[in-house]
């Protein structure tokens, strides 16, 4: 068994004029936060979209607590989940961090999008934000950043081995402080697993600052998952957590 460590004197990311910086614990505020594990799922929390009388969100059993996704049953009925307001915003030489657990009943025959987009209605056709996205007949990842309408950038992210139906997937992003989006996909990326094959983590994918075509998008983003139904069947998905951090 390890031994722990310890730091008498305290630990923090706080500078030394900083208010904190004396105090000898990490500055609470230094990211603006929010992470939510489903233990448990707090309805009035989010703002749930569905079309065609979709169940939209449920409180679903399961390790570390679940909220499942259902679509009606006609093709392009969906279900979303977002926050009641966009919280997050890309700025320059900050950085920006979303992460998501998602696991898909059916993969090719459902439409997924997950990431920080604008508040909307129709997580489809987003304005603004960095994404995941998956389309319909298909099991290839796609990560999206959108301003004004407009992709920037845009990388298949491969997960190895692929997007199995009924497991769970971990898609992450993080944007540096130079601008570099490092793209994350794969099983159990987050959490121990002390016998993992490290060499294939990640990042999966990579959008350097110099190859976008465009600006990044600065305005406000909501973290967002929904799915879509891609047949006259309805389609399920669950998700094990969420997560968006900002740096200030």
């Amino acid at each position: 068994m390890a031994t722990a460590t310890r730091f008498p004197g305290g630990l923090t990311n706080a500078a030394q004029f900083q208010p904190f910086g004396l105090l000898g614990q990490p500055d609470p505020f230094y990211y603006a936060t929010f992470a939510d594990d489903f233990l448990p799922y707090r309805a009035g929390d989010y703002t749930v979209t569905a079309t065609g009388g979709s169940v939209a969100a449920s409180a679903s059993s399961g390790t570390g607590g679940r909220v499942l996704l259902t679509t009606g049953a006609t093709i392009g009925n969906q279900a979303e989940l977002q926050q009641p307001t966009a919280n997050f915003a890309y700025v320059a030489r900050k950085q920006l961090a979303f992460a998501c657990r998602v696991n898909l009943a059916d993969v090719v025959n459902s439409q997924l999008v997950a990431g920080l987009i604008d508040t909307r209605v129709t997580p489809f056709t987003p304005q603004d934000g960095f994404y995941f996205s998956k389309a319909v007949g298909s099991n290839q990842i796609v990560f999206n950043a959108i301003a004004a309408g407009v992709v920037v950038g845009s990388v298949v992210v491969p997960p190895n081995p692929g997007f199995i139906n009924g497991a769970d997937l971990d898609l992450a992003f993080v944007i540096t402080n130079r601008g570099t989006i490092n793209v994350y996909a794969g099983y159990q990326l987050i959490g121990n697993v002390p016998n993992q094959n490290r060499a294939p983590l990640g990042p999966q994918a990579r959008i350097r600052q110099t190859a976008l075509t465009g600006a990044l998008s600065i305005l406000p983003l909501n973290p967002t998952v929904a799915i879509a139904a891609g047949t006259a069947v309805a389609q399920t998905a669950s998700c094990d957590f969420i997560a968006a951090m900002q740096e200030r």
